[in-house]
């Protein structure tokens, strides 16, 4: 195999001497054999120059796709493997093969037709396996050309008793639409790939078995493209922490690759090292997934070593039997069981996660979560196996974003050691359940079939069960505008007058699951265009509870907040109310805040937040209406919920005891206006960007961390999304 440029990497059809191929085809046609019946045996040896129709007279290792030609189906092609090395021969190219229940075998044998491993030795750069990943090398220079490569016609081949030795690429199946390929007992030591499909590829009916190596740089076995029917047995892949070809992994599938059983065997040392960089992200995985792929069974297979996951699997369908992932940054990676059916880890094994650099925390499941795009949330069901950690410290599931849920189902996690929650990350309303098969099945939910929603606004309500239960949407498209935070439930906008039906799931701790249909109508504002929170404050004195006029919002008092002389009382302490966030917080252009406030003493250390939707957390900081230590009223907010980036316009110093109608507004040009008493008070053009909106209740008297609450009395409060109802340095009449 002659080293090709470093522009190219590998042989390529155009390397085959054309010369070689048609003296070869010359031969053939002149043999008088080849002449009365097609031979059914080819052979060829390291020293080969005949035609390769009988021991004596050994083909060259170039004539191998010439003779798989000739022998054709049921016929067999072998490489004597007791004459030497077959060291650094040009690509081959095979476009022929047999048919379905006759295969052409192309096996290494001995003289004596015994199966035995032929040695293949190509130009790639000599390695030696390291001691430990210690001596682990960049193998990004290594090279080394192509042992086969595979044209129209090479289905129905059997590849056995094979060793390959520094080679760029065994198996090149790129561009290929064939089906009925069988390796095994085929084994390989330092090679950039094994086997190789790509996006324009379709590679059905495929068996690995016992195709092991030691030393890949890239990736072992890439099922990508529509390949289809692979059966993956008793592989042993170990990389060898050969880095430096953008990640090495053991086995990855890509584009929509489907249908593919991982049984027994492993994948080890896969390293990637980004330059030794401590601040990106090292990846490098066992067996990997990537959206599109669907149908993956992996059983008795263990992963480990690996600088990122030992299972990085974004497949739907994909079920995991009895797997072990020990010692990777995340054992296990779980994109996937974004609709209904949840990923399955059924008697696998988690054990001790280590990272080896890079930035990343540690899990032993690591699942993604509605992020700012508004990616759907993955969902894992762990059933049986378990968790443990040698070194406590990993995650026991990392959660990074929003909804994600994990039930575990009669696992042991004993061996996680006493800790506060199985939970961390960055996300929120996300679910772990731990429970038993043995658990009683949920027989109701008990949220109302029918919910009535406001034109051009989304809803957000509470779903409830008779038990402890995670929450799904069934056959709803993701780009519905539908999502489930939790146990909260928002519907998508929709004109006045539209009905549309959706099912949510409950699964209870048990992993068994119960269904309901909601029907949403949706009916016109009943305040007013763009109003998206309405409260007047009334009732009688004592009161804990009052009613957003447009239907939308729950309004919940808390501590001794109440109502008192017409009006909500609360307190610097623990009275406040909140409503849960919801999307119509959100401003993207034009919006109205508009209350009716009194505060007992505006001067207070620290001052008093009056309306917030404002955590002290970087990304938690949307918006704050609220007085400084010394009365000064301000509106405050933020687009990426950084102090560095934060807009403020100063009003005046407010009296005590005295009320104030308080509105701010943005118009469409994107000047926020703030008004006392219809007077405008203070502007500052913005961008008009949107607002940040934290994944944290709107909230009357002080903040999320419980921080700043202010003392006093509010009579109304109004929130419009999409209008400024003054927008007017004029300002406008009370």
């Amino acid at each position: 195999m002659k080293r090709e440029p470093r522009s190219s990497g590998y042989a390529s059809r155009r390397t085959i001497s054309r010369r070689v191929f048609i003296a070869g085809a010359a031969v053939l046609a002149a043999s008088p054999v080849f002449a009365q019946s097609a031979p059914t045996l080819a052979f060829i040896a390291p020293d080969g120059s005949g035609d390769g129709l009988c021991l004596e007279q050994p083909a060259a290792f170039e004539r191998l796709g010439d003779l798989v030609k000739a022998v054709g189906a049921g016929g067999t092609v072998y490489i004597l493997a007791d004459r030497g090395d077959y060291l650094d021969r040009p690509a081959v190219e095979i476009a022929a093969g047999g048919t379905a229940g006759a295969p052409v075998m192309i096996m290494g044998a001995d003289s004596s037709l015994q199966p035995a491993r032929a040695v293949i030795v190509g130009n790639r750069v000599h390695w030696t396996r390291p001691a430990d990943e210690s001596g682990a090398v960049n193998a990004e220079e290594f090279g080394g050309g192509t042992a086969f490569f595979f044209g129209r016609g090479a289905s129905h081949l059997h590849f056995s008793s094979l060793s390959f030795v520094d080679v760029g690429r065994i198996f090149d199946f790129s561009g290929q639409k064939e089906n009925g390929i069988t390796i095994e007992d085929v084994d390989f030591v330092n090679v950039r790939d094994g086997l190789v499909t790509e996006e324009g590829s379709e590679l059905r009916d495929v068996v690995l078995r016992r195709f092991s190596g030691v030393g890949f740089s890239k990736k072992a076995i890439r099922i990508h493209g529509r390949s289809h029917g692979w059966l993956i047995e008793n592989c042993e892949l170990d990389s060898g922490w050969q880095f430096g070809d953008n990640f090495a992994v053991g086995i990855e599938l890509n584009d929509t690759a489907n249908d593919v059983v991982v049984q027994g065997g492993f994948t080890i040392n896969c390293l990637d090292t980004q330059d030794g960089d401590p601040e990106r992200y090292w990846n490098a995985d066992g067996i990997a997934s990537e959206r599109g792929n669907h149908n993956i069974r992996i059983s008795d297979h263990r992963s480990s070593g690996h600088s990122d996951g030992g299972y990085d699997l974004k497949s739907e369908d994909t079920v995991l039997i009895r797997c072990i992932s020990h010692d990777n940054k995340r054992n296990y990676r779980i994109w996937g069981g974004i609709g209904s059916e949840p990923s399955r880890l059924e008697d696998c094994q988690s054990l001790t996660p280590r990272a080896r650099g890079g930035i990343g925390a540690t899990a032993h499941l690591w699942l993604p979560g509605i992020g700012d795009a508004g990616e759907a949330a993955a969902s894992a069901i762990f059933i049986g196996g378990k968790l443990a950690d040698a070194n406590p410290g990993s995650a026991a599931v990392y959660a990074d974003g929003n909804s994600i849920v994990v039930h575990f189902i009669d696992a042991d996690l004993s061996g996680l050691g006493k800790r506060d929650t199985l939970l961390e990350g960055e996300g929120h309303w996300s679910t772990v359940i731990v429970g038993s098969a043995s658990d009683p099945d949920l027989s109701q939910i008990s949220t109302n079939s029918r919910v009535a929603s406001i034109e051009g606004f989304s809803r957000t309500l509470l779903l409830e069960a008779d038990g402890q239960a995670s929450w799904r949407l069934v056959d709803v498209p993701a780009d519905a505008g539908y999502t489930i935070l939790g146990a909260d439930l928002t519907t998508a906008p929709a004109p006045a007058g539209t009905s549309s039906t959706i099912t949510v799931q409950a699964r209870g701790s048990n992993g068994r699951t119960i269904s309901k249909p909601l029907q949403i109508d949706v009916a016109a504002n009943p305040v007013g265009p763009g109003t998206a929170l309405a409260i007047v404050f009334s009732g009688a004195d004592g009161t804990t509870s009052a009613q957003d006029r447009v239907g939308l919002n729950t309004i919940e008092f808390s501590g001794e907040a109440a109502i008192q002389d017409g009006a909500v009382r609360f307190n610097r302490g623990d009275d406040f109310i909140t409503i849960p966030d919801s999307e119509n917080f959100s401003f993207e252009g034009p919006f109205t805040i508009d209350t009716e406030v009194m505060l007992d003493n505006p001067v207070e250390e620290g001052g008093q937040d009056i309306v917030s939707h404002w955590g002290d957390a970087s990304r938690q900081r949307g918006y704050v209406l609220r007085t400084e230590d010394e009365g000064t009223l301000i509106f405050a907010w933020t687009y990426d919920g950084s102090d560095q980036n934060m807009s403020l316009i100063g009003g005046p110093a407010l009296e005590a005891g005295r009320y104030y109608r308080v509105r701010i507004d943005r118009d469409e040009v994107g000047t926020v206006r703030l008004y006392v008493d219809g007077r405008m008070v203070g502007s500052k053009t913005d961008s008009g960007a949107a607002i940040l909106n934290p994944a944290l209740p709107l909230r009357i008297s002080g903040r999320a961390s419980g921080k700043y609450g202010a003392n006093g009395q509010m009579r109304s409060l109004l929130i419009n999304k999409g209008y400024a109802l003054t927008g007017s340095d004029t300002g406008y009449q009370p």
